[in-house]
């Protein structure tokens, strides 16, 4: 993909990722270390700036929130965004929508960051090149920083 800075990129999109069933299987901290790097590779594929979060389920299964900016060159973004998981081995149940108030959907995706990673000994943060977060929970809570 070409450098953002010369590219146009879409409004800002809300998504989930759910793990298929069978994933559901295996404890929550394997869950974690078979699909956090694959999600953020195939979201790479659709656009460089993105945010992604793991978040812990109520029954302790693993999911992503994330925010997505997609290259203007793309045609209909949400069925590229569908098109990408739908024969996925390890991601489920996807579900994208436009952005309409940035602040709640933040926060919203964010308030189990601690707890996901007390729980699972792992930063819940995986990738943020929408800097969404400032360096200081990047550096407690995020994969890099």
């Amino acid at each position: 993909m070409p450098p953002s800075a010369t590219v146009k990129y879409s409004v800002e999109y809300a998504f989930t990722l759910t793990l298929k069933p069978k994933i559901f299987a295996q404890e929550p901290e394997d869950q974690y270390d078979k699909s956090s790097a694959h999600a953020s590779a195939r979201l790479n594929t659709l656009s460089d700036k993105f945010t992604l979060i793991a978040e812990l389920t109520k029954n302790y299964n693993i999911h992503y929130h994330g925010i997505i900016k997609f290259p203007l060159s793309k045609k209909d973004l949400m069925k590229e965004f569908y098109k990408c998981f739908r024969t996925d081995l390890i991601i489920g149940f996807v579900n994208i929508r436009q952005i309409d108030d940035m602040p709640k959907w933040t926060e919203y995706i964010s308030k189990d960051l601690d707890r996901t990673c007390k729980s699972i000994n792992r930063r819940p943060l995986i990738y943020d090149n929408l800097s969404i977060y400032d360096a200081q929970i990047k550096a407690r809570l995020g994969v890099t920083w």
